[in-house]
């Protein structure tokens, strides 16, 4: 409900706004943070674009992402469920080197319905299920033991929402040309507003991060790194958390098409636990999108999430959209 409310406002809204041009950047990175069951936990840094909005602009957008988690080892852990994050920001260009952003998130974890359409696939082109077959579709659990065969988790409903808001400030250090690359830096805090699964002393995130992009002709290239300070420091309140968590994402935009692009972003985020295997290890996500104008400033991405590498720390697959809605100056 709340998204179609979103959507429908962001639709409304694009009647009034700027024609759509992608930047001089293009128009990614893809602004998708960590979907993995560890990494995840918590809000962390999202990728974003070294160039600016234009001076008195508004840059409103809204995201989903809808990942499946599957990661299991007998005696160890086991963790079925699926994951659907939500976020709606609004970013305001102060001058041609400043900009200021508000963003509310909201995740919540489910039984979800991708567990047929998962076990299909892989029997299809003949990939290992990885014990997804001796465990019933569509069901919530997480389950984890320590070293010592410990029960720490073992819960079989879902947590409650997790709702938190960012506030962010972003400074051009190098403004990009056809030499130069664009060097951006930013840092803002993160207010947990309602916990769900993860708890601590406090509340409040602190988040530095940085990025740099460059154009070739129908190529584009954004490098994103970012580090948080976490005021929650427990999953459950019994697994402790690390207190901090680097984040690095590298996108590649190619302008296949004459208004449009294909947005390839690999996202790898430092693990969350300190100790219990797979979650302090690090997770490697790949997001392939589509990204072009659909209307009168009006922006969507459409694509997909699939983990890499370390498969048992990331999530199983996932799909993401995102609307971005440019309004012009008050008087334009």
């Amino acid at each position: 409900m709340v998204l179609r409310r979103i959507l429908c406002c962001l639709l409304l809204a694009g009647t009034a706004a700027l024609p759509v041009a992608a930047d001089d950047l293009g128009f990614g990175p893809l602004r998708v943070p960590s979907q993995s069951p560890g990494q995840g936990l918590r809000m962390t840094v999202v990728p974003f674009s070294p160039e600016p909005p234009t001076p008195g602009t508004w840059e409103i957008r809204s995201r989903v992402e809808w990942v499946n988690v599957w990661s299991w080892e007998a005696g160890s852990y086991l963790f079925d469920f699926e994951m659907l994050e939500g976020a709606v920001s609004a970013g305001y260009g102060i001058d041609r080197r400043t900009w200021v952003e508000l963003e509310i998130q909201n995740r919540s974890t489910f039984r979800g319905s991708m567990d047929g359409l998962i076990q299909n696939f892989h029997d299809l082109f003949g990939l290992p299920q990885g014990g997804r077959d001796d465990f019933p579709r569509y069901s919530y659990r997480i389950y984890l033991e320590d070293s010592r065969g410990r029960i720490l988790v073992d819960r079989d409903r879902p947590f409650g929402h997790a709702t938190g808001l960012r506030a962010s400030v972003f400074r051009v250090l190098v403004e990009g040309d056809g030499n130069r690359p664009w060097v951006t830096v930013g840092g803002g805090i993160h207010w947990t507003l309602s916990r769900g699964i993860v708890r601590g002393p406090h509340r409040l995130d602190a988040q530095v991060q940085a990025a740099a992009g460059r154009r070739w002709g129908r190529w584009s290239v954004v490098l994103n790194t970012g580090y948080t300070w976490f005021g929650e420091t427990s999953f459950a309140g019994v697994v402790p958390l690390k207190h901090s968590q680097w984040t690095g994402a590298l996108s590649l935009e190619w302008r296949a098409f004459r208004r449009s692009a294909i947005i390839g972003q690999y996202l790898v985020a430092e693990g969350a636990v300190d100790g219990i295997e797979p979650f302090d290890s690090f997770s490697h996500e790949v997001l392939l999108a589509w990204v072009g104008p659909i209307g009168p400033g009006l922006v969507l991405e459409a694509g997909f999430i699939e983990n890499m590498f370390h498969y048992e720390a990331g999530p199983d697959f996932g799909v993401h959209l995102g609307l971005r809605l440019t309004l012009p100056r008050p008087g334009r």
